[in-house]
């Protein structure tokens, strides 16, 4: 377990998990700004076959990246209003949750676990998400 104290820390964590993914990568995000490092391990994970869906909790015009840039990272791409969540699960196994408020973007403070059964928990509520969640 991992505490994470800023979207800062948020950014480097989440990068290393996208790199050590060997199957899957789902997450919520608000659909700012992915950081190039971010978009990077992205594009080198779904390159070598690992699955990447994402649901931005964002309207389309006040996402900073257009869904085509998700498209060109090999993620497909869904939309939801906002959860208040940033969850990102990688090869069912790891959950980020960090927090998110719409009025203050850049901060983020949360958790990283590394347990089954926490990552079986939040993905069952991704795929529940992901059903009701509108294709861009």
């Amino acid at each position: 377990m991992t505490f994470i104290k800023d979207r800062q820390h948020m950014i480097d964590i989440v990068e290393k998990e996208i790199l050590r993914s060997q199957h899957s990568f789902s997450y919520i995000v608000s659909g700012h700004r992915v950081p190039d490092s971010n978009v990077l391990a992205i594009r080198k994970v779904t390159a070598r076959g690992v699955k990447a869906r994402c649901i931005v909790q964002n309207t389309a015009r006040t996402t900073q990246n257009p869904i085509e840039t998700y498209a060109d990272m090999g993620v497909e791409v869904r939309y939801l209003p906002n959860i208040g969540i940033r969850l990102f699960i990688f090869d069912g196994t790891t959950v980020i949750m960090t927090s998110y408020d719409i009025t203050q973007s850049s901060r983020a403070f949360g958790i990283r676990f590394r347990y089954p059964p926490v990552a079986a928990a939040m993905n069952e509520l991704f795929e529940e998400k992901w059903k009701t969640a509108t294709t861009l």
